[in-house]
């Protein structure tokens, strides 16, 4: 101001203006706080992290490397192609201890374009002409013994996870909040390390 306009600026302009950028950077001088569940299984040796970003998994997995000193976690290596077995799936039949769901997403790489299906009947014979055509499936929703359903992605993570009726039901009455929540990460853990092996399974296992 006072280059522009060739004057001193008075202290009365000096406050207005500290008070403005004061209001303005406030907001900025606080971290965001994120929380971001997540469970080691020392039994199975799977960390599952319970969110939908990639990143946000990475920094979590970070920072249990810094805290830890070393943390060594990579995706399964599997035998089969997640895309190729899904498409078979949804052409011929589910694998053993799973049924399809009502959701499914078909891309095609040679064309381009995606087709996304959401609570309808995957055996639908228009449903069946996309895979027949060359689309390949790379999301797909499943049913884990009639436990767990989850929409298998193509890069073996797992979205929409609900556990199912059958499983709330085995919950022991707990009047304790705390002892109620140990009861149900127990239980979680449990169908989600069977459900894995069953997963793994259906892929034809790792590889290596």
């Amino acid at each position: 101001i006072a280059k522009r306009e060739n004057r001193e600026v008075s202290n009365r302009e000096k406050r207005e203006m500290k008070e403005a950028i004061l209001i303005e950077l406030l907001p900025q001088a606080f971290p965001r706080r994120q929380r971001i569940t997540a469970c080691v299984d020392p039994v199975s040796g799977w960390l599952w992290v319970d969110t939908s970003s990639l990143k946000r998994a990475e920094l979590l997995t970070s920072q249990l490397r810094k805290a830890l000193g070393s943390l060594p976690v990579s995706a399964p290596k599997l035998k089969a192609n997640p895309e190729a077995k899904m498409t078979y799936w949804l052409l011929e039949t589910p694998p053993a201890h799973f049924e399809l769901g009502g959701a499914c997403r078909l891309v095609d790489s040679l064309n381009g374009g995606t087709v996304t299906i959401n609570r309808h009947n995957l055996s639908d014979p228009e449903i069946l002409a996309l895979a027949e055509s060359g689309k390949e499936v790379d999301q797909m929703e499943l049913i884990w013994r009639e436990r767990v359903s989850f929409v298998l992605k193509s890069d073996m993570t797992l979205g929409r996870l609900q556990f199912l009726d059958t499983v709330v039901e085995q919950l022991p009455e707990e009047e304790d909040e705390l002892a109620q929540a140990d009861s149900m990460f127990a239980l979680m853990v449990g169908e989600l390390r069977a459900m894995m092996d069953d997963l793994i399974q259906a892929l034809d296992g790792e590889s290596g």
